[in-house]
């Protein structure tokens, strides 16, 4: 009985315990519940952030794209700026420009720090959120049309920039492109005439040293063009050229080797020769030959012989009109950099350089003195500023055209010649430099060697001539670029002339070749054999070539880091007739320089026609104007 009264404070116990599990489990079960819903709800978020962050560069990519296609619809439309505008198609008036005031236009289109900032809205049936773009262009070049642009994207909150360049496309895009690959008329190494001093008759070369009587340069066709039907007239195109008794006569087309290598972006209106060549396709190998645009084997139907392409394949692209003048003229019409006058000499030594002019008469204060610049030891200049333009431009001089005399530029060779009269009393004996007219005093030609650190361009009324290695301190910041109607490699070769009596008086003789003057062009990277340039190359009407390219033998490498535009093909070797050695001249290494694409302007004129095209783009921190 007294068990069956006994109190049961075990099970009580055990209902309270239970209770309290139960409560627990009910607590750490609503925390987990609210914190997923936290979680959930933290993800969602996180999620539409990201969304809209995608949203934005995307819209950011879409202001690009719009600005992008009005460059190309409308080539003048950063030049015909109009605050007053009506057209609503004005960069001014533009729904997608207006604030903040670092835009270059600002002032031009009235903007000021308290300009709201507008937005054009992108219409799109695959996203309910509305996105919109603006766009800021920070920098134009309106000799080289390129400029720098911030577009920014907004989605909801968020906002997302891209910072790019733009630009029509130009020369130094590419590693290599040409007009014609036909031996550069104006190469006398290639094409003679009959007084080497050029004072005589043409012969009847007629592609080199000139045209046929009667003749212009259009009449010179490209290679695949010969024997087509001429669309207009309906008749046959003849061949290149005729002599000047109208005979056909063949035209000479220089070939790359198989010991030329090429990497990079390369281009040719015209039919590229090529025996064994390897060219390393970095993106694309074109030709403007017909042929090609239908090839069957674009192995055999794009070129002229037989090459290795690594990375792709040749194609076909339509004929690209080069640029026969340089931007670089105007510039220094404008005032900007320096200005020399006649044959100039310049050694490059970082950011200053050592230039000999002493045909010039005028130059602006920070480019040497004129008695500086005449002396024995040059002028020590520095670097033209970019604020001030980058360039160093050559123009003719007013000098009397004469032969170069020995000592009268920076010690180049110049043989012994003194121009002194022949008397009748005195023989006398002579070496005088192989020199054409286009090189005499009074022309505007440079000759040039060193290294560059900056930013930098020389430009030449006529030629530029790369006296020894011509190489930047760092390959993705500096840049240099040379144009001329022809870039030369110097190769001097020097002639004797002596005096002998003719009838009561004493005249000069024929000259005799001697032999090209050794250690030229000069070796300053220590890097034997190999001559390097580090440069973008334009040669506006004549080509890049080798002097006196039959004489000196084997001269190992040539080295060229950046990019060459030619308007003919130049020579810079001679092989033998089955391509199997190197008579003279130089192998050939070209490689193209990206950073080419990322400096700032060298003052390159555009491709003629070319389209408007994104050099480089990246991703950048939204001005706080534009912050939501």
């Amino acid at each position: 009985m007294r068990a069956l009264l006994r109190p049961r404070w075990s099970g009580v116990g055990q209902a309270g315990m239970t209770m309290i599990a139960v409560l627990v489990s009910c607590t750490i079960l609503m925390t987990v519940v609210l914190g997923s819903a936290a979680f959930l709800s933290s993800s969602t978020k996180f999620s539409r952030y990201e969304q809209d962050s995608d949203l934005a560069f995307s819209a950011a990519q879409s202001g690009l794209n719009d600005l992008l296609t009005r460059l190309r619809a409308d080539p003048a439309f950063l030049e015909t700026l109009e605050m007053n505008s009506q057209d609503p198609g004005s960069y001014c008036l533009s729904e997608a420009t207006g604030g903040p005031d670092e835009d270059v236009f600002a002032d031009i289109c009235g903007w000021s720090t308290s300009t709201n900032v507008n937005w054009a809205e992108i219409t799109s049936a695959q996203t309910s959120a509305r996105q919109y773009f603006h766009y800021v262009i920070t920098f134009y070049d309106e000799i080289s049309q390129s400029i720098d642009v911030t577009a920014t994207g907004k989605s909801r909150n968020v906002v997302r920039s891209i910072t790019a360049r733009l630009a029509p496309v130009s020369t130094p895009m590419y590693l290599y492109i040409s007009n014609y690959e036909l031996a550069d008329p104006t190469d006398y190494t290639t094409y003679t005439r009959e007084d080497v001093y050029g004072g005589g008759q043409l012969t009847s070369m007629a592609c080199g040293a000139g045209w046929a009587p009667g003749s212009v340069p259009g009449d010179l066709h490209y290679e695949w063009e010969v024997g087509t039907t001429d669309p207009v007239t309906g008749k046959k195109i003849p061949p290149r050229r005729y002599n000047y008794t109208g005979l056909e006569q063949a035209c000479f087309v220089p070939a790359f080797d198989a010991w030329d290598t090429l990497q990079g972006r390369i281009h040719s209106n015209d039919t590229i020769r090529a025996r064994g060549t390897v060219f390393i396709v970095d993106p694309e190998w074109t030709t403007a030959k017909k042929e090609c645009l239908a090839a069957g084997d674009p192995l055999k139907d794009c070129i002229d012989g037989n090459a290795t392409w690594q990375n792709g394949g040749p194609k076909y692209h339509e004929k690209m009109d080069m640029p026969t003048t340089a931007s670089a003229a105007t510039a220094a019409a404008d005032g900007a950099g320096c200005t020399y006058e006649g044959n100039t000499r310049i050694v490059l030594e970082g950011s200053s350089m050592t230039v000999w002019a002493p045909e010039t008469k005028n130059t602006k204060t920070g480019c040497g003195s004129l008695a500086a610049l005449k002396s024995a030891a040059g002028a020590v200049v520095n670097i033209p500023a970019e604020a001030d333009g980058p360039l160093v431009y050559i123009a003719p001089s007013d000098a009397t055209p004469a032969e170069l005399k020995a000592g009268s530029i920076g010690g180049l060779p110049l043989g012994t010649y003194t121009g002194a009269a022949i008397s009748s009393s005195t023989n006398y004996t002579e070496e005088i430099a192989v020199t054409r007219q286009e090189k005499f005093a009074g022309r505007g030609n440079v000759y040039i060697q060193g290294y560059l650190s900056g930013h930098l361009t020389v430009a030449a009324d006529e030629s530029v001539i790369v006296t020894g290695d011509l190489t930047t301190v760092n390959d993705e910041t500096d840049l240099l670029g040379l144009i001329g109607t022809s870039i030369e490699i110097y190769n001097p070769v020097l002639q004797r002339v002596k005096s002998a009596e003719s009838g009561n008086h004493w005249i000069p003789t024929v000259p005799e070749k001697l032999d090209v003057v050794s250690g030229w062009p000069q070796n300053l990277d220590g890097e034997a054999n190999i001559l390097t340039i580090e440069a973008a190359i334009h040669a506006t009407t004549g080509s890049f070539r080798l002097q006196n390219w039959r004489d000196g033998g084997d001269k190992g490498t040539l080295r060229v880091f950046g990019s060459i535009a030619q308007n003919f093909r130049g020579v810079v070797a001679w092989a033998s007739v089955d391509g199997s050695s190197l008579i003279s001249g130089y192998r050939k290494n070209y490689v193209y320089n990206s950073a080419l694409t990322k400096g700032r302007p060298l003052l390159f004129s555009p491709l003629s026609g070319g389209s408007w095209a994104v050099l480089w783009g990246q991703k950048a921190q939204p001005h706080e104007a534009l912050q939501p």
